[in-house]
């Protein structure tokens, strides 16, 4: 499964890399490179590369070998999950989203990139590297050594002790209140918080993709927009839109880190917070230079690759918090500090 591994990895750098060429291709105008024409490249097989045509068309040949890599990937999937396993699954949702991308990829040109299209075609992109990274976790799942959270399990039913501290996720959970009613795990808590944070963060994504195919992203100054702080012309909403989104998500993110250090959660949670803590901020001031330098081509593509590891980091909180909820809902309704690293 090592290969296997090794696959999922590349194709999740290979799936990054892409995205942000795309990014490229679109902020540089070269989207129409190759005109009209898909499969061809105005008109041929390999067209004459110079200008915005080596751009596109080097686009579509790295998402070509993405595309090729996947199909292997299900192919190495197949060979090693039990046909009903999880790892199976992912891989057909892999092959469902990759078909999907392709063909909106195709409507792209044929219609001249409309924002619609465009947009969708960029969030569908990202759930497609959402889906890989899930396959890398369930992968790396799967070669964890299964005696881990057996040990620990063992060693707290011999023992009888209470684990406190450092060893639990939760003060005293599992523990009789004063109605009666167990406290419910630090992790179950997070989920909505997080499931909410991924739901704006698509959200705003897909208006700054709107925003940038749109051509209104230098509508509004950095801070204000016309006289005041609110948008004086309708068009100018759109890019209001994406700020109030954005700037939701940044008071979301923080709250999240704020919660991953006031409730105690395990060091793989925290550190996953002020990661994203990190990459919001970065994120809010490559915005603000992105306006200042009405859209530059290399701060432009920054922003989009800040923007998506953010997205890449906060999928993963989920997934691991999501992990660590699993085993806390045991009969036990405990897990330990190396449980959860094992988890996550």
């Amino acid at each position: 499964m090592t290969n296997l591994r090794r696959l999922v990895s590349l194709n999740v750098v290979g799936t990054y890399a892409l995205i942000l060429f795309g990014g490229y291709v679109a902020s540089s105008g070269a989207g129409m490179g190759c005109g009209p024409d898909w499969p061809l490249c105005n008109g041929d097989v390999v067209p004459m590369l110079q200008g915005e045509t080596l751009v596109e068309f080097a686009h579509r040949v790295f998402g070509g070998l993405v595309a090729l890599l996947t199909v292997l990937t299900a192919v190495y999937v197949r060979k090693w999950f039990p046909v009903s396993s999880r790892g199976r699954r992912i891989s057909h949702w892999l092959l469902a989203l990759l078909g999907g991308q392709v063909m909106l990829g195709a409507i792209t040109v044929w219609f001249h990139l409309p924002p619609a299209i465009s947009t969708l075609h960029l969030l569908l992109a990202l759930t497609f590297l959402a889906v890989y990274w899930g396959l890398g976790r369930e992968i790396r799942q799967q070669t964890l050594p299964e005696r881990v959270l057996l040990e620990h399990s063992t060693e707290r039913e011999s023992t009888g002790e209470e684990s406190a501290g450092e060893d639990r996720i939760e003060e005293e959970s599992g523990e009789e209140d004063n109605v009666g009613e167990k406290k419910r795990p630090v992790a179950l808590r997070n989920r909505r918080v997080l499931a909410l944070a991924v739901g704006l963060t698509y959200l705003t994504l897909g208006l700054g993709a709107w925003v940038k195919h749109t051509g209104v992203g230098v509508t509004c100054g950095w801070l204000s927009c016309g006289p005041g702080l609110l948008p004086s012309y309708p068009v100018q909403w759109l890019q209001s839109a994406h700020r109030f989104s954005g700037f939701a998500l940044a008071l979301l993110v923080l709250l999240i880190v704020y919660q991953s250090w006031r409730n105690g959660q395990p060091r793989s949670l925290q550190r996953r917070a002020l990661l994203l803590g990190g990459l919001v901020l970065l994120q809010v001031a490559l915005g603000i230079v992105t306006v200042l330098t009405t859209l530059a081509l290399p701060v432009s593509v920054a922003h989009l690759a800040v923007a998506t590891a953010f997205f890449v980091a906060l999928w993963d909180m989920w997934l691991a918090d999501t992990g660590m909820a699993r085993v806390a809902e045991s009969p036990s309704g405990v897990l330990s500090r190396p449980e959860a690293d094992a988890v996550s």
